[in-house]
C-alpha cells in the first residue's frame, strides 16, 4: 500500500516521535523478539490527552484523546475529529472509522505483527541495524526511561497509574498504533517499541516524552505530554457510545478503500469562502 497518512489520536502523536523519516506515525515488545503478547484483563476507564511539540515551539502542534474502557482503546484526533482509530486486542483487530464518509475497516493485529517481523529480519543487514542497535541501549531509573543512542533516542519521565493493569492497556493500544504504522510507513519503529516494552516493565505510563535524533549536522527534537486522567467522564462514555452505534451503522469497506477515501478528501480543494470550524 502507497502512501502515508496519520490516522487520528494517539497515532498522530506516535508518529510525530517515531523516526526521522516518518511524516505520517507505544505496547511491549522486545524489538529483537517481537512476538505477540498475552491480552491484558480490563480495568476501569481512563483518558489520556497527548500533546506534541516541535523543536522550542511553546503550541502543541497535535493533540489527541485516547479512552480506554473495557479493555478497547478509542483514539481521537482533536485535529481531525473524522477519522477514530479503535484498538481492540482481545479480538486482535485495529478498526479505522471515517465520520465524514461513514465506512470503515479492520486491520489484523497478527498480521501486522508478522509484518513486523520480516522487517526486523532485513533490518539486519540493511542500514536500519542502526536503528535496531539503538534499540538495545536502555537506562531504566525509579523515575525515567531513556532508549537509544546518538541516532535516535527516547526519554520520558514516568506517572505512576492507580491501577497497574492501566499501564499496560495502554502499552497493548500503543503498540498496535505502532505496528499499524510501521505497515502504513515501512519504517520498523524498533527503538519506540523498546521504550514502550521499559516504560510498561516500570507498570507506568510516560509522562513527557522528548525523542532526540540526529544526522549529520542536524539535530530533531519532538516532545510529547501526556495528560492523564484515571477515570472517564460523562462526556467520555457517551462519546464511546456514539463510537458502539458507529461500529453498528458505518459501512464496512477495504483497507485500501478506507484509506483512498481519505486521500482523496485531503486532496479536495475547499470551497471559496467555506468556513471550517476549529475545535
Amino acid at each position: 500500500m502507497s502512501g502515508r497518512i496519520a490516522i487520528s489520536g494517539m497515532l498522530l502523536g506516535l508518529s510525530a516521535m517515531l523516526a526521522p523519516t516518518s511524516n505520517s506515525l507505544l505496547l511491549v515488545c522486545n524489538a529483537q523478539e517481537a512476538a505477540p503478547q498475552a491480552v491484558v484483563a480490563p480495568s476501569a476507564g481512563f483518558r489520556v490527552v497527548t500533546d506534541v511539540f516541535f523543536g522550542t515551539q511553546k503550541a502543541p502542534a497535535q493533540q489527541s484523546l485516547t479512552l480506554f474502557s473495557a479493555g478497547v482503546a478509542y483514539d481521537i484526533s482533536f485535529d481531525d475529529p473524522n477519522q477514530i482509530t479503535m484498538v481492540d486486542p482481545r479480538r486482535s483487530r485495529i478498526v479505522l472509522l471515517n465520520k465524514a464518509t461513514k465506512t470503515q475497516t479492520a486491520i489484523d493485529l497478527r498480521e501486522l505483527q508478522q509484518f513486523i517481523d520480516s522487517a526486523r529480519k532485513a533490518a539486519e543487514t540493511s542500514e536500519l541495524a542502526t536503528y535496531l542497535a539503538g534499540a538495545d541501549k536502555i537506562v531504566v531509573t525509579d523515575d525515567s526511561v531513556s532508549v537509544g543512542d546518538s541516532v535516535m533516542q527516547y526519554q520520558t519521565s514516568l506517572q505512576k497509574p492507580r491501577d497497574p493493569q492501566m499501564a499496560q492497556q495502554y502499552a497493548q493500544a500503543a503498540d498496535a498504533l505502532i505496528l499499524l504504522n510501521g505497515w502504513r510507513s515501512g519504517m520498523p519503529p524498533f527503538a519506540r517499541l523498546s521504550f514502550n516494552r521499559a516504560v510498561a516493565e516500570q507498570q507506568a505510563l510516560p509522562q513527557e516524552i522528548t525523542r532526540t535524533t540526529s544526522s549529520g549536522k542536524q539535530t530533531i527534537v519532538v516532545r510529547s505530554l501526556l495528560h492523564t486522567n484515571w477515570r472517564l467522564s460523562k462526556d467520555d462514555e457517551r462519546q464511546i457510545a456514539e463510537i458502539g452505534t458507529m461500529l453498528v451503522s458505518f459501512s464496512p469497506v477495504t483497507a485500501p478503500e478506507f484509506f483512498a477515501a481519505i486521500n482523496n478528501q485531503a486532496a479536495t480543494p475547499k470551497v471559496a469562502g467555506q468556513v471550517t470550524s476549529q475545535k
